[in-house]
């Protein structure tokens, strides 16, 4: 046991995704009596004798207690070999040159004993029952003062399963004549108890952690008389592959032995193939649906000693790949959304080349399924996020249940300008599970304002006939048409490219009922259309909130931000002559330099950036005004909007970069503290200069390609970064977002992306 394995008093979570239905070996106590007990123990270095004499009817010291509970952890030979580590405690009456002082130095530290007070242990006194069981307890990961405490060891000892007598959950009294033939009941139980959170016992988890060979703890008779092995855990490790462990080495097992079913309703899942060696069995199933809870059997298998066992159960859910999240142009994840449509999702954002379909390729079952072509396959970018796009496929469906592959070509570039996976593509496995396609649906037609009517669809619509305003006619209760001016596709938000605002020339009457007939609009990729239909809707509509201006705040004396209560329109929202602030204590008034617009996350403000010559004073008030602002819509306000604010400071906030982090082998990204300008400067190469140190000389050299993102983000590309070596990136000067402002001659470390 070396001195870095790791502490066993500490909580070790283990994650499963099953339930078991039939637990590992069973230690039943009444079987078992305490010599036999005892005689597990001293096989497994736990328990001491002189002769085969446990001492069974002494009263058991508390530095003896200390050493069987350290010896339990399996940390003995780590304790004596780090003895001097341990030895000095901050107790008086435990000598650094006793015996037990690294025993005691060690739980202490690790917070398995505590003393009678701060400064006394106590070790040769007499240890009690409740003293011990919340050892023992502590050993088991259950933490003293958070899972219990001095007023419930005794029913929590009980509840775990370290004491059987039902007494137990009513006892008070401490036990102040306790044998060592308790402390051998007690860490009996206590390996035959499961770890805190998990479905681990105790002394398997031993094994699990080096201390013990699985033989040497079968033999020791720790699980008392032993029985056939069972299912200790079953996990779906991929979209078709199913691992299970035994409690015990496999010896025999036939194929059609092995069932798997669907929980709830004991469809079967095909098992194609499986192999094994000591304990772990591989199953290959066909494809499993994702979170789906599976209920695998095993009618009849033979253990390594010749036991028979069977049938044995377990509970695993269908696999569920894990989402990728990284600083480098990776596949995220994909999602069937029909038979013949995925959604594939990347960690960068992307542009209009992912639309190319050469760059993917489909297998099924590892062989070629479809080639990337526009034959095949139409690619879309998603409009309600910017990091996916959609694939729909022409001649070809998946089939449920089967595993497919999607290859992504490395030749993919992302919206910062590299390549997937540093060139070398991707794949990634997922199982069709949509046994359907929908149809496109219209799921809800109503007044949203005065004079404008909103049309929700279940899926994308085609952005070219959904914005023909000709599309629509909208009747009203005398059967005469009310001209339809204008239809936007709502292009954000959470129903993006599934929406349409239509504008019109008359406004609604909230009495009345109306109908709109649309003549064809199709889905994305024309599966399938809405043609000539008719939906009735009523005219009324909730209250048109006015647009508002809600809040305004400065943190710094050189931007104020203002928040508005719906979404601007964004050249409205950036024309910086709409605003103007004045201090409520003098005259003065100041236009802003720049304002900059952002919709984001349901939130609307726009940050008024302020020229240098006239800063907030955090002493003053102010008023902010706001006129001619329209919303997205193109809805005026009426009135002249304002808001009092007073600063939180006179400080100046500059430009500072808040992450540099490499994206691929020869680009980094630069994070911004504030928005910055799209300047001359700011995207001069020649402004930055990436430093780094070979053989005791300092190298420097300058980007060849930069790219402006957005206001809070740059790509710098270089010929080639080293993860080897330390870099650290250097600019001459940055401007805000206003001009007005720059800071100069800074620098940064640049971090090795994840």
């Amino acid at each position: 046991m070396g001195a870095g394995k790791r502490v066993l008093c500490a909580i070790v979570t283990v994650v499963f995704c099953f339930t078991l239905l039939n637990t590992a070996v069973v230690a039943d106590s009444s079987d078992v009596d305490i010599y036999e007990m005892a005689d597990a123990l001293n096989k497994l270095h736990i328990l001491q004798g002189d002769g085969g004499d446990y001492r069974l009817d002494d009263n058991l010291e508390r530095a003896q207690a200390t050493a069987l509970i350290i010896r339990m952890l399996g940390k003995e030979d780590h304790v004596k070999q780090n003895a001097d580590q341990y030895r000095n405690t901050k107790f008086a009456d435990v000598p650094a040159n006793e015996w037990y002082a690294p025993y005691v130095g060690y739980g202490t530290e690790h917070g398995i004993i505590g003393g009678v007070t701060s400064t006394s242990f106590e070790p040769r006194e007499k240890t009690t029952e409740k003293a011990f069981l919340k050892m023992a307890l502590c050993a088991l990961g259950y933490e003293y003062g958070e899972d219990f405490d001095w007023t419930n060891v005794f029913q929590k000892a009980y509840d775990v399963g370290i004491v059987t007598e039902a007494s137990y959950y009513y006892k008070v009294e401490d036990n102040f004549d306790y044998l060592r033939r308790d402390a051998v009941r007690a860490i009996y139980m206590s390996l035959n108890t499961f770890r805190k959170g998990t479905d681990i016992k105790m002394a398997h988890t031993l094994v699990d952690e080096g201390l013990f060979t699985r033989d040497e703890l079968m033999d020791s008779g720790i699980f008392g008389r032993i029985m056939p092995a069972e299912i200790e855990s079953v996990n779906a490790i991929a979209p078709n592959s199913v691992e299970i462990v035994l409690s015990r080495a496999l010896k025999e097992l036939d194929l059609q032995d092995i069932l798997v079913t669907e929980e709830d309703s004991d469809k079967e899942l095909e098992v194609k193939a499986f192999a094994f060696r000591d304990e772990t069995i591989q199953v290959i199933t066909s494809g499993q649906i994702p979170g789906k809870p599976y209920k695998l059997t095993i009618k009849s298998f033979k253990d390594a000693d010749g036991f028979v066992s069977g049938p044995v159960d377990g509970i695993f859910k269908g696999y569920m790949p894990m989402q990728v999240m990284s600083d480098f142009f990776r596949i995220q994840k994909v999602e069937q959304t029909s038979l013949n449509v995925i959604d594939v999702y990347f960690t960068h954002p992307l542009n209009i080349s992912s639309e190319n379909p050469v760059y993917y390729e489909l297998f099924r079952n590892g062989s070629l399924f479809l080639t990337g072509s526009s034959n095949n396959m139409t690619v879309k970018k998603l409009q309600s996020v910017p990091n996916a796009v959609s694939i729909y496929l022409k001649n070809g469906v998946f089939e449920p249940g089967q595993v497919y592959t999607l290859r992504v070509s490395g030749k993919l570039i992302s919206g910062y300008g590299v390549q997937l996976a540093d060139g070398y593509g991707e794949t990634i496995d997922f199982t069709a599970t949509v046994e359907e396609s929908e149809d496109l649906a219209i799921i809800a037609v109503e007044g949203q304002s005065s004079n404008t009517v909103r049309i929700l669809f279940n899926q994308e619509v085609d952005p070219v006939w959904a914005g023909k305003r000709l599309n629509y006619t909208v009747y009203n209760a005398y059967k005469n048409a009310v001209e339809v001016t204008q239809a936007v596709v709502t292009e954000d938000g959470a129903n993006s490219s599934r929406e349409v605002i239509l504008t019109l020339a008359a406004p609604l009457d909230k009495t009345k009922q109306y109908e709109l007939k649309i003549e064809y609009i199709p889905d994305l990729y024309k599966q399938s259309a809405i043609e000539e239909r008719t939906v009735q809707f009523a005219g009324s509509y909730a209250s048109t909130k006015e647009l508002e201006l809600t809040g305004a705040v400065s943190e710094y004396a050189n931007y104020v931000v203002l928040q508005f209560n719906k979404a601007l329109d964004p050249a409205d929202a950036s024309d910086y002559s709409k605003y103007v602030i004045r201090s409520t204590n003098s005259s003065a008034m100041v236009i802003p330099r720049k304002a900059y617009y952002s919709a984001e996350n349901g939130k609307f403000t726009v940050k008024l950036y302020l020229p240098a010559y006239s800063p907030l004073d955090r002493k003053d008030n102010y008023i902010v005004y706001v006129s001619n602002l329209r919303d997205s819509l193109g809805k005026g306000n009426t009135s002249l909007l304002r808001r009092e604010f007073s600063p939180k400071s006179n400080d100046i906030i500059k430009p500072e970069i808040i992450d540099a982090v490499t994206i691929s082998r020869d680009s980094i990204k630069l994070l911004f503290n504030m928005e910055i300008a799209f300047n001359q400067t700011n995207i001069n190469v020649a402004n930055y200069v990436l430093e780094y140190e070979q053989d005791g000389e300092v190298i420097r050299t300058v980007p060849i390609g930069i790219t402006y993102v957005d206001p809070v983000t740059v790509i710098l590309r270089f010929n080639e970064l080293d993860q080897s070596l330390e870099y650290r990136l250097r600019f001459n000067k940055i401007y805000d977002y206003s001009e007005e402002y720059d800071t100069t001659s800074s620098s940064t470390s640049v971090r090795w992306g994840r």
